[in-house]
């Protein structure tokens, strides 16, 4: 499986995942050394540097819990493009927050595979319009 289909999986993935994805699953898809990067702006939760599938299954846990109604949450794919091991995927996340908000912020995702596995991941997206629309004033 190349990187824009491995990439696929896992958007497939977060799409139908419970709200406490489980280990054993998202290590179908990613690297036991996965390390995933937010933007630093994204607050103390999510921004920064996540490393390990364990990590990453509470930091996923923590934003479909925290962050959105889990039921009113999706991905709006806009384009994939990619090799045998580097892919880019440009989205947008449409959702109602956990305070009931409206939420549309567009995001770019770039990946690694390595064994075949998603081993890096750096996603970007505006933090002031997340912000805003998580929590409006």
């Amino acid at each position: 499986m190349n990187a824009p289909a491995k990439l696929q999986a896992f958007f497939d993935y977060l799409g139908t995942a419970p709200e406490k994805p489980k280990t054993q699953e998202l290590a179908k898809i990613l690297h036991s050394e996965i390390i995933w990067t937010f933007p630093k702006g994204a607050g103390p939760i999510v921004g920064g540097t996540h490393r390990g599938i364990i990590e990453i299954s509470e930091l996923l846990s923590r934003i479909f819990t925290e962050f959105y109604d889990r039921t009113q949450f999706r991905f709006e794919l806009h384009e994939m493009f990619g090799n045998d091991v580097n892919a880019v995927a440009r989205y947008s996340v449409i959702a109602v927050t956990a305070y009931n908000q409206p939420y549309n912020n567009d995001y770019a995702l770039i990946c690694e595979l390595r064994d075949g596995l998603i081993v890096r991941l750096e996603e970007y997206f505006d933090t002031a319009i997340a912000a805003k629309q998580m929590f409006p004033e």
